[in-house]
């Protein structure tokens, strides 16, 4: 049994994907929906064997710079959101 749980403060830099997230938390609007669909896909392509565990953040990184972040107006924009992320991270 463990007797004492300590937390540290996370390594950004080891964990590149909990920086993006934190970024796209801080910056909200439809950037955390489109994160997070971009990146399902390409868990899915690693899992699959497509791409190196490395390449996960590096691909998300780029997809969500080159999102023009809008607000969240509608669930259906997020939709929308979602559907383009997960289309762009299929070819990306």
């Amino acid at each position: 049994k463990y007797s004492k749980l300590e937390f540290f403060k996370p390594d950004l830099e080891k964990f590149p994907c909990l920086r993006l997230a934190y970024q796209a938390a801080k910056v909200g609007g439809t950037l955390p929906c489109f994160m997070n669909a971009a990146n399902e896909v390409f868990v899915e392509q690693f899992l699959s064997g497509k791409i190196r565990w490395i390449d996960i953040g590096k691909k998300l990184e780029t997809l969500m710079e080159a999102h023009r972040v809008a607000p969240q107006e509608s669930l259906d924009m997020l939709f929308e959101v979602d559907r383009e992320a997960r289309s762009l991270a299929t070819t990306a």
